[in-house]
């Protein structure tokens, strides 16, 4: 605590002087140990509220880490799976894989695979609006929620998302860039866990279609077939080549 702003604190107490010109000894031996009583109190009380809000900011930004993947600096699966159980019947529910990501990481390093997760989650975030969400999932799997999107068509959103990360060029890959598959629907299902099985089952339906597609699902309860996106886009040649698998 600066000495100046103690000083200043105590200023209107030392106007009570004059009162005691004429003696002192009253002045001595009660005021000014009480008075150095209160200026004591007044340093250990800033001390201790200084200390709380440290502690408090400290308690903050450990609380936002521990919800946050620390590579692509979006929110991980710990609260993905806490938005996950707050969906509403207007949101809609997006998983994204990236397509042979292994190919990527077996021929390029991790090092380049890291990049190449943190370009996708760039791309995907900037598909979102302010209050929507993207998540890093695990692995090369990413999800988003659109909050409020009853006007929205879900294969719109996920094509939106296939093709912004599809657009990516990445000079670690040489110029070459990558694709995803996307599984993606309106989570106006019986259960958030529901909701989540149809996206994923989407998502892999996507795969099975030749992947760096969309496959939509507006069903009511789980299990219904899904709406397909038209036939998947030929692979790029220019993204990175591929192994069957």
């Amino acid at each position: 605590m600066p000495l100046r702003k103690v000083l200043l604190a105590l200023v209107p107490n030392a106007l009570l002087l004059p009162l005691h010109s004429q003696d002192l000894t009253l002045y001595r031996t009660v005021y000014l140990p009480l008075l150095a009583l209160c200026a004591l109190a007044y340093v250990i009380a800033a001390m201790m509220l200084h200390n709380r809000y440290r502690l408090l900011h400290l308690f903050r930004l450990y609380e936002e880490q521990a919800h946050q993947d620390v590579l692509s600096t979006l929110p991980n699966r710990r609260q993905f799976d806490l938005d996950l159980y707050q969906l509403a019947p207007d949101d809609v529910l997006c998983l994204i894989d990236i397509d042979h990501f292994k190919v990527v990481n077996d021929r390029y390093g991790h090092q380049v695979g890291d990049e190449v997760l943190k370009g996708v989650a760039e791309a995907i975030a900037s598909c979102l609006r302010r209050h929507d969400r993207a998540y890093r999932h695990g692995g090369e799997e990413f999800a988003a929620i659109f909050r409020n999107a009853a006007q929205a068509d879900p294969w719109t959103l996920g094509e939106r998302i296939r093709k912004k990360v599809g657009a990516l060029h990445f000079s670690e890959l040489g110029g070459a860039g990558v694709t995803v598959s996307v599984g993606i629907a309106r989570a106006n299902f019986e259960s958030p866990d529901a909701c989540f099985q149809q996206v994923d089952q989407n998502m892999y339906a996507a795969k099975q279609r030749g992947r760096n597609c969309t496959v939509a699902s507006q069903a009511l309860t789980p299990g219904a077939p899904p709406a397909l996106s038209p036939e998947p886009e030929p692979y790029d040649r220019s993204s990175v080549p591929v192994s069957q698998e």
